[in-house]
């Protein structure tokens, strides 16, 4: 082969790969795009030094490692993948509002949840991997309480709403009750990759338990007491909280100063958290799997708000109510709905965590119907 020869497979393959809709792992056959790996690496003397030869090969490893790695969590089945638990109260309260390099609100960020409470983010941002955080971390506690296995026994910490409202008096007073328990865990930086499976560097890893430990919320939090015979009350908090306090410990650093492991103690010693802890002894969690951290991170987000904590067959949602719970914000109706069902829909779709869906106009808007059938995998 000469190097006219190269050109025109190189050209031809770009052409190919331009052409792929965003995102274009969604819009690919993997077999297919191996193939157009493998030209390109046979070509490669002859294109030495070509950036847009070796951003165009970068490019397609990094889609074909994330199709490789879709693949491997499909042929496992549900008991064979690893699964974390997830705060029902969270995910049913919190809007996300993720970090972009153009966000001008002022803080606190502030919206209303089912239409009528208040709610407020204050001190940073929250996206997908937040939540993965805290999934992870409400994991691993319950594993701590249970002595390395799930508990079956556990129960509230709270009494009733009074307690909950006594407890948030005390810590704005910065008075620690005498003899409460404090709850905390300690994880590192392998840990996390494997929970989650996030490829992050120790660093990033340390900057998301960082930012996610300084959000703070007010919220009218969900949550199950004691005196509520297993249903949900709901707690007005009156001053912001976080959920967690984090310490840190370089554990391995290279001779150029690089971190390359550490450990996080994580205390949960705020209202948020002790209302996290509070949920989770009283299973009101849902389990979510690595699968389900591939997803597009809109789609997780959907999924979250909306479906994650029902067991209906079929959940019917006002197009607004999506937009206000995940605060999108194209003004454009038909933009939004393609982009819906694009980064939403077709991937919940694909994962077998919805089987259809339909839009209809009615007195009250667009509304969104969404269909699950007896195949489609629960959490």
């Amino acid at each position: 082969m000469n190097k006219n020869e190269a050109i025109k497979i190189f050209q031809k393959i770009l052409h190919y790969y331009q052409a792929i809709k965003t995102p274009k792992y969604q819009h690919v056959d993997y077999e297919d795009l191996l193939g157009k790996h493998k030209s390109l690496d046979n070509i490669k003397e002859h294109l030495q030094g070509n950036k847009i030869y070796h951003d165009l090969t970068n490019g397609i490893s990094q889609i074909l490692a994330k199709l490789e790695k879709q693949r491997a969590l499909d042929s496992l089945s549900r008991e064979q993948i690893w699964s974390n638990y997830s705060e029902r109260g969270m995910n049913k309260t919190i809007r996300p509002y993720p970090k972009k390099k153009h966000n001008t609100d002022k803080f606190p960020i502030l919206w209303l949840n089912q239409g009528e409470y208040e709610c407020a983010l204050t001190n940073g941002y929250w996206g997908h991997k937040n939540f993965i955080v805290m999934d992870l971390l409400g994991y691993t506690l319950l594993m701590l309480l249970g002595g390395d296995r799930l508990p079956e026994n556990l129960e509230p910490i709270f009494e009733n709403l009074e307690s909950i409202k006594r407890r948030e008096e005390q810590l704005n007073d910065n008075i620690q009750k005498i003899n409460r328990t404090t709850y905390s865990i300690c994880i590192d930086d392998n840990y996390f990759r494997e929970k989650t499976g996030l490829k992050m560097s120790s660093n990033e890893i340390f900057q998301l338990l960082q930012e996610t430990s300084r959000a703070e919320f007010k919220l009218p939090f969900p949550a199950i007491v004691k005196d509520s015979n297993g249903k949900e009350t709901t707690h007005n908090m009156n001053w912001f909280s976080r959920f967690f306090e984090l310490g840190e410990q370089e554990i391995k650093i290279r001779k150029d100063g690089i971190v390359q492991l550490r450990e996080y103690r994580i205390h949960f010693s705020t209202l948020l958290g002790e209302l996290f802890v509070n949920n989770l002894t009283s299973k009101h969690n849902d389990r979510v799997d690595l699968r389900f951290y591939n997803l597009p991170e809109t789609a997780q987000l959907f999924y979250r708000r909306f479906l994650l904590h029902i067991s209906f067959t079929t959940k019917p949602l006002n197009l607004k109510t999506i937009t206000d719970g995940l605060g999108l914000r194209d003004k454009n109706k038909s933009n939004l709905i393609k982009t819906i069902k694009a980064s939403i829909l077709k991937p919940l779709i694909n994962d077998n965590l919805i089987s259809s869906y339909e839009f209809s106009e009615g007195l009250k808007g667009t509304k969104l119907k969404i269909f699950r059938n007896d195949q489609c995998r629960r959490m």
